[in-house]
């Protein structure tokens, strides 16, 4: 960088430099140099990295944050999960019931390597809304959808017959229906519906 240095070199940052070495002229000798590329590599982040907060399972839809001590330098902090988002340290994506490994990560910046940790958890499911029950609608359909009525303490079969919109529209209302409602056979229209409890 044309900055004069003298031997031993001391706290020279990570990176290539062109190092030119110059033996001064006296009454016999004209000056000499010799130059050559010296690499200083980065090195090993000190001190034990890792996530701090691990709980082994979070419920549902529970707000999922995470810290984590230790590396060198002040490099910043990065969370992954394979198809999942983070804003910051803050898990965004919501996401479904099942086993995830999280990995952070701290930049190790000019003069370290990165350093990683990473744990396994679990998101658990959490409890329904309580069911609703619902009138009888008109219906544009041919065929009729059978639910299942055990508020009367006895089980009684009773035949509704839905227009595709007023299905919909309660579907989109009660996450309970939108998670368990499902086409049979989209040929036919045929639509299951949940068991329904009324309360």
């Amino acid at each position: 960088s044309g900055d004069t240095v003298e031997s031993p070199l001391k706290d020279i940052s990570a990176g290539s430099y062109n190092l030119v070495a110059t033996k001064a002229a006296d009454a016999n000798y004209n000056e000499i140099s010799i130059n050559t590329t010296l690499i200083i590599n980065k090195i090993d982040q000190s001190g034990n990295f890792e996530i701090t907060n691990i709980d082994l399972s979070y419920d549902y839809l529970e707000d999922i944050s995470f810290t984590v001590i230790g590396g060198s330098g002040d490099g910043d902090v990065s969370f992954t999960i394979p198809g999942e988002i983070f804003n910051g340290n803050t898990l965004v994506s919501d996401p479904i019931v099942g086993q995830y490994t999280v990995v952070a990560t701290k930049d190790g910046g000019q003069n370290y390597n990165d350093i990683s940790d990473a744990f396994t958890f679990s998101v658990v499911p959490i409890d329904q809304d309580p069911l609703l029950f619902f009138e009888k609608a008109e219906s544009n359909f041919t065929n009729t959808s059978v639910l299942d009525d055990w508020g009367k303490g006895s089980r009684s079969v009773y035949t509704y017959k839905l227009t595709g919109k007023s299905l919909f529209l309660f579907i989109l209302n009660l996450d309970l229906f939108a998670k368990n409602a499902a086409i049979e056979d989209p040929a036919k229209t045929a639509i299951k519906l949940p068991t329904l409890k009324a309360i």
